[in-house]
């Protein structure tokens, strides 16, 4: 395992080899920032959420929030799967969690971003 800076300050990824992987081809680490009350967005501390809603469990099992995933999946959104996670996550969100979203992507990308529309209007987004 390496930790390697990025081109973007305070931003690093973690590389390893994944030997013997079939279908996985990556696994991504997240690490970001808290403060006592919220989460914080790597790439602007000014994007927050609430301790309380940014992490989910399901079976047990410990997971970031929906869209603080498709945040930074916003970055990219021609990577492989980061549209068909958007597409998929629209139908399990709640209003306020869509809100949320498109709230951060206007903070963002206050130029537009192609998900905007969908979130407020509450449609699959191609």
């Amino acid at each position: 395992m390496h930790l390697s800076e990025t081109d973007e300050s305070g931003i690093y990824s973690v590389d390893f080899k994944h030997i013997g992987q079939t279908r996985l081809n990556f696994i991504e680490f997240l690490f970001n920032e808290k403060d006592s009350r919220d989460l914080l967005y790597a790439r602007s501390h000014d994007v927050r959420l609430a301790l309380e809603d940014a992490f989910r469990v399901r079976d047990g099992i410990l997971y970031l929030a929906p869209e603080m995933c498709l945040l930074y999946k916003s970055t990219d959104t021609e990577r492989e799967g980061c549209q068909s996670d958007f597409d998929n996550a629209m139908s399990h969100m709640s209003q306020r969690q869509r809100r949320w979203l498109e709230d951060a992507l206007a903070m963002l990308y206050p130029e537009g971003h192609k998900w905007r529309d969908c979130l407020s209007d509450s449609e699959i987004c191609r």
